[in-house]
């Protein structure tokens, strides 16, 4: 081993050694150096110089072949680790395993909304785990109702990271089980609301098969049992989101206005600041083009005022869908190359789907449907790779793709073949994509000369569509 990378003379470990090695037993498994490098701020050069020689040494174990690594026994030089006072990344690895101190917790939710800030996603996704780690480790017997309530913000905090992220929202939804009792020994129920109402839109963002028309009356029901006429407006942001995934875009709109007139008490990033990824879509839906375009402007002039990149790509992604359904290619593409332009993007990220699915949809539009297959089954497949499930989806216009596919004789997409999917969406609470499904089925059943029952899918169709208030789908399936 290269002694004088990795020890001073006196064979006292370095000190950016000596974290890499902490960092990587706390995370567990197995990470990449670009992971490491974003939350230990070091150059890659110098890290893996470091790395190396902790493998040398045997502390560390490297996958043949690939940039993976993993500590799976803690150092001795870890008990006399002594963070510098500027690192906060120390200061947060010298006590993870004491989950009771919520002062630390709160350190690590701050490195992480940095790190989506500054769009470091191997490292912001690896912040997450050690959140979620430390928080489900956290027990409340014998926690003052101060450090009780301050660890259901840091649970509700958590989960907002992982809404924003699009990762880990199983895990972080388990966290939902402790909170609910924590909220329920300091007999808050306010906050037992808050809590099952985020676990909901988690289930739902998950791809669990969430009711959302059941959690939606069940929300409110509990709501109105409080007695306290703002705590609707407090967490309209919830149920403008709850309204929008079962198709009401009507009354998404008015708890969204809603939301707008108060001071939101869960305070979630993806509510708060990345409500377009919502709003935007409904307002197109409901024929408001220029709001949507101009919310989502407003919204990607705010983030580069920020050097907010993460927010920024995702505002290009959302333009480019709203541009394409209002049927502005040229400007659609701009937007869909904008947001690649940031760099590579992992395919573990939601924002990877948005922008695939996005140029799939463009190249669908412009007739090119071999090339939009393409992309949509590379897309699946890379996340495939990664153990990631199917994705979830709202917008009918992801049906209409797999439809084009099938009529154009192509296989179906793995983990979306059409039949099963018309039956899937005919059974969940989205009457948008009902009526999508039920105009499919028809012109499927038109194809097969069966013209009487064609009829009854296209009528169910257009009166779905006109319950969600969406007039153009209304107008398409009056013809």
């Amino acid at each position: 081993m290269n002694r004088e990378n990795a020890f001073s003379h006196e064979g006292s470990v370095q000190y950016d050694t000596a974290r890499a090695a902490i960092l990587l037993h706390a995370l567990g498994g197995k990470r990449s150096s670009v992971c490491l490098g974003e939350i230990l701020g070091v150059d890659q050069k110098k890290l893996l110089t470091v790395l190396h020689d902790l493998r040398e040494a045997g502390i560390l174990e490297k996958e043949s072949g690939e940039d993976r690594w993993a500590c799976h026994v803690l150092p001795d030089f870890a008990e006399t680790f002594l963070p510098q006072q500027d690192d906060t990344i120390g200061h947060i690895l010298k006590k993870m395993d004491d989950a009771q101190d919520l002062s630390i917790s709160a350190l690590c939710h701050d490195v992480l909304n940095l790190m989506i800030c500054k769009s470091r996603i191997k490292g912001a996704v690896a912040c997450l785990e050690l959140l979620i780690k430390r928080l489900g480790r956290w027990k409340s017997a014998g926690a003052a109702p101060e450090g009780t309530r301050q660890y259901i913000d840091l649970v509700l905090a958590c989960q907002s990271c992982s809404f924003s992220l699009g990762l880990c929202m199983k895990d972080a939804q388990a966290l939902s089980g402790i909170a609910l009792q924590a909220a329920q020994q300091l007999g808050d129920r306010r906050m037992m609301v808050q809590i099952s109402l985020v676990e909901g839109c988690l289930k739902n963002l998950s791809g669990e098969g969430v009711n959302t028309v059941k959690l939606l009356h069940n929300s409110v029901d509990a709501i109105k049992s409080l007695g306290d006429s703002d705590i609707e407006g407090q967490i309209s942001h919830f149920l403008a989101f709850l309204y929008y995934v079962q198709g009401d875009f009507e009354k998404t709109y008015i708890a969204f206005d809603r939301a707008r007139q108060f001071d939101q008490i869960v305070k979630c990033k993806y509510f708060d600041e990345m409500y377009p990824l919502f709003i935007a879509p409904a307002a197109i839906y409901r024929g408001l083009f220029p709001e949507a375009i101009g919310t989502t402007i407003s919204c990607l002039n705010a983030a580069r005022q920020k050097r907010d990149t993460y927010s920024s790509i995702w505002w290009h992604a959302v333009l480019g869908i709203c541009f394409l359904q209002i049927g502005m290619l040229d400007m659609a593409l701009e937007h869909i190359v904008q947001s690649m332009n940031y760099g590579v993007i992992d395919p573990a990220q939601k924002l990877y789907l948005w922008i695939w699915r996005a140029l799939a949809l463009y190249h669908a539009k412009n007739g090119h449907i071999l090339y939009s297959y393409k992309i949509m089954s590379s897309c699946i497949e890379d996340r495939r790779r990664l153990g990631l499930g199917r994705f979830s989806y709202t917008a009918p216009w992801v049906l209409e793709l797999l439809y084009d596919y099938h009529v154009e004789n192509m296989p179906d997409l793995p983990q979306f073949p059409l039949e099963q999917e018309l039956n899937l969406v005919l059974e969940s609470g989205n009457r948008h994509l009902h009526g999508m499904a039920y105009r499919i089925k028809g012109q499927m059943l038109l194809a097969e000369n069966k013209p009487a029952e064609a009829i009854g899918s296209l009528h169910a169709s257009r009166d779905a569509f006109q319950l969600t208030g969406n007039e153009r789908e209304y107008a398409r399936g009056c013809f």
